[in-house]
Parts: C-alpha cells; sequence; structure tokens
C-alpha cells in the first residue's frame, strides 16, 4: 500500500496555517531498463523503488516487492518519508504486506504506520461474505467486521490484478472493488486506460500506458508497464512517484524542502479578514469540486442551493437553548455516544480522565466547556502526520487539530454528551485551510474548537463533512481544488 502513505499524509492536512500553494514542479526522470528479480523462499521476486516527490522536491522513498507461490501473489511495501510540516521535519515510515488469490482478490493485508507521534497496525483478512480487521493503536486493540457484496482488492493491486488477468489493454476502463485503506470499509475504483505514450527516462523515452484511476473522487494518473510496473504515478497537490534504482531512491532529501505540506492545502479566498476570530456570520460561495456528497447543511450552516455551492454560517448562541442534564439520555443521541474504533470513549483511563474534568457539573453544555478548556490547556500544539487515537493523545498530550478534536470527543462521549467529528475549512492569515473541530449536542448542536481555544467556533468554519473516518475521507477529493469567495462577514 505505498500509496497509502501519501493518503494518509493528506489526512493529515487537516490543520491550519497561511500560504497558498506552489505551482507543482517536474520530478526527475524514470530510472528504469528490467524490473528486478531477487531470489526468496519463494522464488523469484519482482523489487520496484521509486523516490517520492512534492512539487520536485525529494520527500523519501517506496519500494515494492512482488512475489508468487502456489497461485497467491504477495505484494509487500516499504515507505520513508520526511515531511515538511509548519517549518519541522517529520520521519512517518509505514510497512504493508497484501496477499491476492488466484482469482485476483485479496485475501488478507496488514499495514503498519510509524511516526514520532503515533504507531498504528492494521490487519485484516476475508472471510466468507465478510472482511475481518484488527486495529492497533494507543495501546488498545479493537476488531471490526464489515459486510461484503463482493470479492475485493486493494489500491496497490489495481494495475497488477489487471495485468495478470489480461485486461491492462489499451482504451479500456474498468471498476474494480477494493478496500478503503483511509475510511476502513469497502469502495470503488475506475481505471481508465489511454493510449501507449511515450514518458521521459534517463536512456530516453519509454513506451507505456497511462491509467487514470479515480477513487471516491481522488484521481492518480499511473504510467505502467504491460506488466502492471508502475513507472510513474502522479497525484493531488504536485505528489510524485518515479521509477529509480535503489541508490537514487534512497538518496536523503538535500537542503531545505521548498514545499511545505499545509501551505500546499491551502485555499485561496478573494477578501482578508482582520478579526477572523470575532466573525459571527459569514455568507461564501465554494466552487471548484462537487459537494453532493458532503455534509454543507447544518443547523448552523445554511445551503443557498446545492448547485450554487453558496453558504451562510452563523455563529450558535447556546445559552439560548436550555441544555439537558448529564448523562444526555435521547434516544436519538446514541450514535454519538458509542465508542468507536479510535474514539474509545468506554476506556477506563478516558471515563477516569473526563470525571475528573467535569466533576461535579450536570449542565452539559458547561460540562463541554470544561471538556474543552481542558483539551485547549493540556494538549501542545504541534503539527503531526497520524490517525489519531483518542488514547495515544491522552498519553502523549500532543498534536493538532485532529489530536485535540478526537480526544475531545472521546471525553465528551465518555461525560455522558453526545458529540462528533466536523472537517472543513477555517479562515486564518488571509486563506482557509483544511481543519477539524467537534460538534456537541447540548439541547441543540454546537460546534467548538478546542484547538483554538474556542468554546464556540467562529462563523469562517465552514463544514464540509462530519462523522467517522468513512466520512472524513470525502476530504481528499477537494484539496487543490477548493475555492472560496467570501460575500460578507460580520462580526
Amino acid at each position: 500500500m505505498a500509496i497509502l502513505a501519501l493518503w494518509i499524509v493528506m489526512m493529515g492536512l487537516l490543520v491550519q496555517r497561511e500560504r497558498e500553494a506552489r505551482r507543482p514542479v517536474d520530478a526527475p526522470p524514470v530510472e528504469w531498463r528490467q524490473p528486478t528479480e531477487t531470489v526468496g523462499a519463494a522464488g523469484p521476486a519482482r523489487e520496484q523503488w521509486m523516490g517520492v516527490y512534492l512539487n520536485g522536491t525529494k520527500l523519501g522513498y517506496t519500494v515494492t516487492r512482488r512475489q508468487k507461490q502456489d497461485g497467491i501473489l504477495r505484494i509487500e511495501a516499504k515507505s520513508h518519508l520526511l515531511l515538511p510540516l509548519q517549518g519541522e521535519m517529520r520521519a512517518v515510515e509505514t510497512e504493508s504486506l497484501v496477499e491476492v488469490d488466484a482469482a485476483q482478490y485479496m485475501r488478507s493485508f496488514s499495514f503498519t504506520l510509524d511516526s514520532e507521534m503515533q504507531q498504528m497496525r492494521v490487519t485484516g483478512h476475508v472471510e466468507p461474505d465478510r472482511l475481518v480487521l484488527r486495529i492497533e493503536s494507543g495501546g488498545t486493540t479493537a476488531t471490526r467486521t464489515i459486510p461484503l457484496e463482493k470479492p475485493i482488492t486493494v489500491p496497490d493491486a489495481l494495475t497488477p490484478i489487471l495485468a495478470g488477468s489480461g485486461r491492462l489493454r489499451a482504451n479500456t476502463t474498468h471498476t474494480l472493488d477494493l478496500f478503503d485503506p483511509m475510511a476502513l470499509a469497502p469502495a470503488k475504483a475506475m481505471v481508465t486506460i489511454g493510449q501507449p505514450e511515450m514518458i521521459e527516462g534517463v536512456d530516453g523515452p519509454i513506451r507505456v500506458l497511462r491509467a487514470e484511476i479515480s477513487y471516491k473522487g481522488f484521481r492518480t494518473t499511473a504510467w505502467v508497464t504491460p506488466e502492471g510496473d508502475t513507472l510513474k504515478e502522479e497525484s493531488a497537490m504536485g505528489w510524485t512517484m518515479v521509477r529509480q534504482n535503489r541508490e537514487d531512491a534512497m538518496k536523503p532529501p538535500e537542503g531545505d524542502p521548498q514545499t511545505d505540506l499545509v501551505y500546499s492545502a491551502a485555499v485561496p479566498t478573494n477578501r482578508v479578514l482582520k478579526s477572523p476570530r470575532q466573525v459571527k456570520f459569514l455568507r461564501a460561495e465554494l466552487t471548484g469540486a462537487d459537494f453532493s456528497t458532503l455534509s454543507l447543511a447544518t443547523e448552523r450552516q445554511q445551503v443557498e442551493a446545492a448547485e450554487s455551492g453558496i453558504v451562510e454560517i452563523r455563529r450558535e448562541v447556546p445559552e439560548a437553548v436550555r441544555a439537558p442534564r448529564l448523562p444526555v439520555t435521547e434516544p436519538q443521541m446514541k450514535p454519538y455516544l458509542a465508542p468507536d474504533l479510535l474514539i474509545q470513549s468506554d476506556d477506563p483511563a478516558i471515563i477516569e480522565t473526563a470525571r475528573k474534568i467535569v466533576g461535579r457539573e450536570s449542565d452539559s453544555w458547561k460540562a463541554a466547556v470544561r471538556i474543552a478548556r481542558w483539551v485547549h490547556r493540556e494538549v501542545e500544539k504541534s503539527p503531526t502526520v497520524s490517525v489519531p487515537s483518542a488514547l495515544e493523545v491522552l498519553r502523549t498530550r500532543k498534536g493538532d487539530c485532529n489530536e485535540h478534536t478526537v480526544l475531545f470527543v472521546a471525553l465528551a462521549r465518555a461525560a455522558g454528551i453526545p458529540a462528533e467529528i466536523a472537517v472543513g475549512i477555517v479562515y486564518l492569515n488571509d486563506s482557509f485551510f483544511y481543519h477539524a473541530w467537534p460538534r456537541v449536542w447540548v439541547g441543540q448542536w454546537v460546534s467548538m474548537d478546542p484547538t483554538f481555544g474556542q468554546e464556540v467556533a467562529d462563523a469562517t468554519h465552514i463544514e464540509l463533512v462530519h462523522g467517522g473516518l468513512d466520512r472524513q475521507s470525502e476530504i481528499v477529493r477537494l484539496i487543490g481544488r477548493l475555492r472560496v469567495r467570501i460575500i460578507r462577514a460580520e462580526e
């Protein structure tokens, strides 16, 4: 799952900063002559090294090893990335193993993410009509069973599967069922193979097939050989992976990076707001993407028309509604009180921390304010690449808006306050930036922002989705495409 590391990075871009994206810069030419074969216990294996670049700046490498025995294809992948985040370099390493059966479907997989802030391992195996997942993070282990209507594969196996089944041919289109590693759920990918074309190589032009891969609105272009070997891959925001020899791929980045990941995700806008944290009303137009699957219409955010992209946000007044006493027991709120894979609100450490923070307070809104103030005070603001776990954040007390939000939601649910994660954009220093914050139900839904220290989030918080990982992954397809035009702002 080499590309998964880049997807996680993109999810990690839900943080705030202050610069517009740079224009993409070309990566170096492809270094490819003949696939390397090494001898292992299961026989010859094909090895593929690729340098990873962002707008022409090298950030690391990936290596993929494909080996087949007794009809089972094993795809092992490793990546090592040094990521520029808000003036700091963050190291991220991933390892994965996928087994594909003779019918070209996934049998099992494992994925490990290791960063300065998190160690996470996800494993899964396919049983008849279901996928059984095991997630280890923050010192805890959780399992989930996902019903399957059809056999599935994973993103990194798409072109090898098409090649192995004889379907990697020019001018063809294929729809494949796969496992979405970000949302931990099934999804569909469309692969369109175009005409053969030439790409630049160190020894001259190389004839390849161009594959356009569309996946939940996230688009990747890959240049592949007829055998399914990827020589080059490009995706949003200037990410490029280029086939190289082992020595060149493993060369460390030289000098200071010219692109910051957070800067690259900036959403340009047309106006400067002098006091954005004081904005109580915002009218804005969103353009550049399909918003039909997003959660634009909420209690505080009105949509003029689905096709127009015009939204109006009004900052809530929690005091206008009498808050229920703790614990909140309304039946319709049960989903927002339940623990989740990474929101371990039933863990004794989370429960005990919530109890200490809330104390004897029985008013749900006042209790939510106590939790928000505690999270803002206790969690150090630090740029992070992770899939945050509430227990891990409770232990490290570090992170960006993702970490603040997931810990707040877990503590709120443990205290009996319905809460969920909202993801969208927020105005800061002349641009909008991807951001996460919590919503709580205290007689009405109220958006809070413990990262900024806001008891009620200002109206420049434009919500795009709310809910779990399956909903949050919708954001990836917007990065680099979304634009905002501010029509009116009132303090």
